[in-house]
C-alpha cells in the first residue's frame, strides 16, 4: 500500500485503514469474492477508482454474474469501457467505505 497507494496510505490512521479492509471484505464477500486474493484486489480497485466502483454501469454488471468467478470478476474490472471508468471515478462516493452510514443516508432520503 505504501508503495501504490501512497496518499490513502500516509492519510489515513492504522485504525482507519483496518476499518476500511473490514469493510471492503464484506463487499467483496457479498459479490461472490470468497478468494484472499480478489478480496485484496477489490479493495484496492475501491481505494483506486472509488469506494461504490462496483455499483457504477459497466462494474455492477460484472458482479452482478454469477457465471464468473471471484478473479474472472477482477479480471473483466480491467476491461470495462474507458467512458465508464471515468464515470465510476467521477462519481466516486467515499461514504460507502461505511455501510452504516450509507444504509442512514438512504433512511433520510425515504
Amino acid at each position: 500500500m505504501k508503495t501504490h497507494l501512497p496518499e490513502q496510505f500516509y492519510s489515513l490512521s492504522d485504525e482507519g485503514k483496518r476499518e476500511m479492509v473490514v469493510n471492503g471484505r464484506r463487499y467483496a464477500e457479498s459479490r461472490d469474492l470468497t478468494d484472499p486474493q480478489s478480496q485484496a484486489h477489490f479493495i484496492t480497485l475501491m481505494w483506486q477508482i472509488g469506494a461504490n466502483f462496483f455499483i457504477q454501469k459497466g462494474f455492477a454488471e460484472i458482479f452482478a454474474d454469477d457465471a464468473l468467478t471471484g478473479p474472472q470478476k477482477i479480471d473483466r474490472c480491467y476491461d470495462v469501457p474507458k467512458e465508464s471508468a471515468v464515470a465510476a471515478i467521477m462519481n466516486a462516493d467515499a461514504v460507502y467505505w461505511y455501510p452504516d452510514m450509507v444504509k442512514r443516508r438512504e433512511e433520510l432520503r425515504q
